[in-house]
């Protein structure tokens, strides 16, 4: 992995600081490096696409798509 993807996957965790968790955080950077390894390794952004949808739908059917919502405010 190079420092750059690095810096883009700490870029990707800190916008979801949003959501006040830092399992969010931490899940949002393993997940940014993984994928761009895939990406790195397949060079196929509809690979990496599909498996995003995928991970985000587990997420939810686990139980832990909580984490991932912010709540509205008026």
């Amino acid at each position: 992995v190079e420092v750059g993807e690095h810096v883009v996957a700490l870029t990707f965790a800190a916008a979801h600081l949003v959501y006040g968790s830092w399992l969010t955080v931490f899940l949002a950077f393993a997940g940014r490096l993984v994928l761009a390894g895939i990406y790195r390794r397949y060079e196929s952004f509809w690979g990496v696409w599909i498996l995003h949808l995928l991970l985000g739908v587990v997420v939810f059917a686990v139980g832990m798509g909580g984490y991932f919502q912010r709540p509205l405010r008026p």
